[in-house]
């Protein structure tokens, strides 16, 4: 009886294990989560922060660690069509696996809309645009 309720414990921790790991989000979709939950402060801090212009707006954005402003649309946030900010959330991440440390690196977009005319205030992730290689690209040389 003693070898049986050893057993089913063993069993027990054993499926436990596997459930948990298996239902954990996996580190790409913690990453999402934390770039998405740091541009909503960098959002809430647009929208209750005294910058009415563009190009203050898009300092207070590229203040943010890890934060790339990409493109800054508009002049004034107080008439419309206000103030369109395009910019890219960097997140790296690790923790420890079952084959050592797994890693990302993960980069989101967002467009934030500041009108105070018109009481848009949103917030949408959008496709990042595609990144300038600082080099170009070699092309052969003809022979």
């Amino acid at each position: 009886m003693v070898v049986f309720a050893i057993l089913l414990l063993l069993v027990g921790a054993a499926g436990h294990t596997v459930l948990t790991m298996t239902t954990a989000p996996t580190i790409e979709e913690r990453a999402h989560a934390e770039a998405v939950r740091r541009a909503a402060l960098i959002g809430r801090t647009l929208v209750n922060g005294n910058a009415v212009d563009a190009t203050a707006l898009g300092q207070d954005v590229a203040r943010n660690d890890r934060v790339d402003v990409m493109r800054v649309d508009g002049t004034d946030r107080r008439h419309s069509p206000g103030v369109r900010l395009l910019f890219r959330v960097h997140v790296e991440m690790s923790r420890p696996g079952m084959a050592g440390l797994t890693r990302t690196e993960l980069a989101v977009c967002f467009r934030q809309t500041l009108d105070e005319e018109r009481g848009d205030f949103s917030q949408l992730e959008v496709p990042c645009p595609p990144t300038a290689s600082p080099t170009p690209p070699s092309s052969p040389v003809p022979r």
